[in-house]
């Protein structure tokens, strides 16, 4: 499996090799986290070759749903099932902050393939006022 996506192998060709031979876990999980972010920022049915790419607008589902927030939850752990190879057994629980009404923050634990090995990786994925989602560690 490639250490880069393949928009990071066709922005620097110097990332073509199959792996570099010693994996930086740093620059793998960030590498994670940033097409987390271009994933989770794109609508479903937006993508004319992949409809399913990308997480549902929220507004359409507070308006069929009463248990939106358990939609998303499940949306966010399909869409790193299905979209981030580099990702195992992603566990997603959403996580209230009173401070930040507007906001939904979702916890994430998931395990980063490393060559033969994984490491665990925890990371935030927060879903601003602004519509715009946002993935840190």
């Amino acid at each position: 499996m490639f250490e880069r996506t393949l928009f990071e192998r066709l922005e620097n060709p110097a990332y073509n090799t199959r792996t570099s031979g010693k994996i930086d876990v740093a620059s793998l999980s960030a590498s994670v986290l940033d097409h987390l972010a271009r994933l989770f920022n794109a609508r479903q049915s937006a993508c004319l070759t992949r409809d399913d790419y990308g997480i549902p607008d929220f507004n359409d589902l507070v308006n069929s749903s009463t248990d939106a927030i358990g939609m998303l939850t499940r949306a966010i752990r399909e869409q790193i099932a299905n979209f981030e190879p580099r990702l195992a057994n992603a566990g997603v629980r959403y996580a209230a902050h009173p401070e930040a009404p507007l906001s939904l923050s979702f916890q994430v634990s998931a395990e980063l393939i490393v060559g033969e090995m994984t490491e665990r990786l925890r990371f935030e994925t927060v879903i601003g006022d602004d519509g715009r989602v946002r993935v840190r560690e």
